[in-house]
This record gives C-alpha cells, structure tokens and sequence, in this order.
C-alpha cells in the first residue's frame, strides 16, 4: 500500500483518512482535437469540449461535435459522464468542470476518469481546494501550463467513500445558500445600476432641474452659445470648424431654455494617449488605460508605469478636470468615461483613451462625463462605434460630434450636485453589496478548506477507511495488468 500513498502525509487530516495521488486512485488521459481541415471529421454526434468551457462548474453543453472518424483519427478520447476534466493550458489552467454527458476533448485537457472508488463530485471540489498548489507546479516560459503528469501527481485527501458522498452533499447544502445571496445581493446591484442609469435619463431630460428653472425664468444658454463662438480661436483647427447644430436632435426633447452643442464645441483639445510600452516598476510615472475606467470613476489599480525620466511626459500629463474617453474597448464598454480629479498626481494616459480639455466656463467636467455615460451618450456610440477584429471603436471625430445639451453654468451646478448626491448613497450601497459578495465567495473557500480537513462533517467509526479502499483499487489495477499480460492460447 506504500506506493499508493504519497510521500509526505497531512497530519491534521483524520486517521481513518490517506492522502494520494490522484493516478493512485483512477485512469487520466488528456484529449485532443481532429484535423480541422477534414470536414469528415466535425459536426457529427460526438461531443466535444475545449478548455474555454472549464469554469468550476457543471458542463452541460459541448462546444463541438466531431464525428466517429475524427474520433478514431485522433488523440481525442470519449470520455464517460461524471468524468471530471481540469484545464492544462491557457487563462482557465487548473480550471475544472464535471461533464453532465459522454464527451471527449481537446488536448488542453485532462480527464479523472470515474470508477466505484471514489465519488466524482468530492474529486471535483478537492481540485478547486488545492487549485493554489497545483498552479504553484506550473511549467514553461512563454505561456505558463501544466501537464498531464503534473495532474497524475496532484495529492488528494481521500476520506472514506460514504464521508466522501457526506462531504460532496454538505458542501452543496452550503453553496446552494450562498448562491442564492449571491444571486440576491447581485440583482440589487443590478437595480442600484438601474437607477443610476435611470437618474442621469431624468437629468439631461431637464426633470431634475425643474423647480429650478421655474425659480429662474430669465436663465438661458444664449450667453454659452456667444462663449463658444468666442472660444473658436483657442480651439484645434478641426475643432473650430464644427458648426454649432440645430436647435432640435433627433427625440431627445430638452427645456426650451437650453441648447444643443457638439462635444466639439464645447473643447479646445481632443487628445489620443500615448502608445508607448509601460512596465510594472511602481517607482515611475502612473500610466492610465482603459481598465482604470469603473462605473464612471477612475480607479487606480492594476497600474502600469513609465520610467521617471519618459521625455514625453509633460505632453500627456493629465491635469484636474480633464475628461477621458475610452475610444476602443468591447461594444459594451466602448465610450466609458471618467475625469481626473488629481487624486494621483504625475499620472499620464494611454493610447486607448482620448483626452478632452472642456471650456470651463461652458461645461462642468463632471456634466460631459456623466452625458456620455448616460442613456443618451450610450445610444449616440451604439450609433457610431465600428467593429475592428473583434474590438469596438468610437474615434475622436466621431466623438466630437456627440450633441450634448447646453445647460445654463448655474443649473448645472444644482443638476451636478443633484447627481452626486444620489450618486454618493448608491454607490455607498453597490460598494456595501460588494463586500458582501466577496466575503461570500471567500466562504466558499473557508467552506471546501473545512471539508477537505475532515472538519465539514462528522466521522463515522463504521464507515470502510479510505486504506482498505485503496488496497482495493491496488488489487484491480493488479488485475487489470495480468489479465493484460496473460499469454493468448495458440489456435
């Protein structure tokens, strides 16, 4: 039984309890994908799954189907149900999965094959507990991976097979309430979102600022109007050429004492950011990029950095009140935007944001950013955007041209605080809710470390130990190997 055990035990694990391999205790073979040049050998009735599909979850679909040619003219191998597969390669390595079906694979894929000696499921939330060990074990240079050997080594705790079937039905009892929070607490964000979404549609619908206009009749955006002729010459050539448009656009209806502009011309500059390539070193210069841009706000992790010395520098520092527009991203997240408040200061901006510098005694920073985002920013870019291999863009020309609704500088001032109030306790909730979410997925977590160290359920004295279970898996391999071996009778 020694060779079935691994070398270095768990002392905190129970007695009646063995650590092993998990080659000690079922059959693993890797996958593989046929020809994709033979036509004979897809879309067949053979599934197939790739490593993409590997989420730590259920497979209930396949990605492909292969045929029973491709199947036999390849490495691919079908695979049983209640099979559990494990990523190899990729941005889903040591992700896992449970196939709900027979199915074979591709080669970035390994399978623990099931058998009467251990519960699938208990395999299965094992390899998400250790996930931190097993990626410790990653091999290579240029992509990071591991290996099928690597996954034949991986030590499993392995507890009776009845504490097995125990621990597998507690540790869903405990995720099916934390996923059912989790799926509370993710739909009221999703509401708070709503809201959000909902308020800035009211906003620059002019209904937040009712009162206040009715309070200043005499208030109008013809003075704003005379500011951007007059600010013609402090503008980029390009700039100083866009017209001021008509009085109406499109359905989007507006209080009589505003006016339509264009973001064109209410800037004096449109800037791209710099392409230059940053690196990790902390002691530089902050590059911010696209990913820096988070529900309307700039946060600033996750950084990149230029050497202190980057001579370019000062041409793209940013400076409080800049507004940046996130110009090429997916077609969901195209046109995101944010301002700088100098919150962190020396910082410089990368190639996929557009700067953009208001006139200040037009516009608020903070009123463009939340325009663009609003209901009627998102619908101008759904417009406009161009899909470019798999990748939305919104350019600067195009951008420019965005109608925006000149509102009088005082109004903005009371709209702006209206916003931002609401703004403050929704995203006090959202944050709360967060926080939330987190702790829960990190119970998770706490949850499997129990039950892999014989703390989730109790042990029972009459159940087999897991020791007589492997001399039995011994014995049948034993089997296996001289029935394989035994020598054919001649004819």
């Amino acid at each position: 039984m020694s060779e079935l055990i691994a070398e270095v035990d768990r002392t905190d694990q129970p007695a009646c309890w063995i650590t092993a391999k998990l080659s000690d205790v079922s059959e693993i073979k890797s996958g593989g994908t046929p020809s994709t040049t033979k036509k004979e050998y897809w879309n067949g009735e053979i599934a197939w799954v790739n490593s993409g599909k590997l989420k730590d979850d259920l497979i209930t679909e396949p990605s492909k189907f292969i045929t029973k040619k491709g199947l036999e003219n390849s490495a691919a191998k079908l695979f049983p149900k209640d099979t559990v597969v494990i990523a190899l390669t990729g941005a889903t390595t040591s992700k896992v999965g449970y196939l709900t079906f027979p199915s074979t694979t591709n080669q970035s894929v390994t399978g623990i094959l099931p058998n009467d000696y251990f519960i699938p499921r208990y395999v299965f939330y094992a390899l998400i507990s250790e996930r931190e060990q097993i990626l410790k074990q990653k091999i290579g240079t240029a992509q990071h991976h591991i290996n099928q050997k690597i996954v034949e080594n991986i030590l499993i705790p392995f507890p009776p097979l009845n504490e097995q079937k125990r621990i597998v039905a507690k540790i869903e009892e405990l995720f099916s309430l934390i996923d059912l929070a989790v799926g509370v607490l993710t739909k009221t964000r999703f509401v708070i979102k709503q809201y959000k979404s909902s308020l800035l549609k009211s906003a620059f619908s002019g209904e937040l600022t009712i009162n206040f206009r009715k309070q200043n009749p005499n208030l109008n955006s013809n003075q704003l109007l005379d500011e951007i002729n007059k600010n013609k010459k402090n503008q980029e050539k390009k700039l100083a050429k866009i017209p001021i448009p008509e009085s109406k656009h499109g359905n989007h209806k507006i209080p009589s004492t505003w006016a339509w502009a264009y973001v064109g011309n209410i800037c004096s500059i449109l800037q791209y950011g710099t392409s230059e390539k940053a690196n990790s070193d902390s002691s530089g210069i902050p590059v911010l990029r696209m990913g820096n841009i988070l529900d309307g706000e700039l946060i600033f992790e996750k950084l990149k950095y230029y050497p202190k010395n980057w001579d370019a520098k000062n041409d793209f520092l940013l400076e409080a009140g800049d507004v940046l527009f996130n110009r090429t991203n997916s077609a969901e997240l195209v046109g995101k935007t944010a301002v700088f408040r100098d919150a962190f200061p020396d910082s410089v901006f990368a190639s996929y944001l557009i700067r953009v510098k208001v006139f200040s005694q037009i516009i608020l920073p903070t009123i463009l950013s939340h325009y663009v985002n609003s209901p009627f920013g998102r619908m101008f870019i759904r417009s406009v955007v161009s899909q470019q291999v798999g990748q939305a863009n919104v350019n600067g020309t195009k951008f420019s041209m965005m109608p925006i609704p000149l509102i009088p500088f005082d109004e903005q001032k009371i709209l702006l605080d209206a916003i931002e109030m609401s703004f403050s306790v929704s995203n006090k909730i959202s944050n709360e809710l967060g926080e939330k979410l987190e702790y829960l997925n990190k119970l998770k977590q706490t949850i499997l470390k129990q039950a892999f160290e014989g703390k989730l359920v109790p042990q029972d004295p009459n159940d087999e130990p897991a020791e007589i279970l492997l001399q039995k898996i011994k014995q049948e391999k034993q089997k296996i190997i001289s029935q394989s071996t035994k020598p054919r009778k001649k004819k």
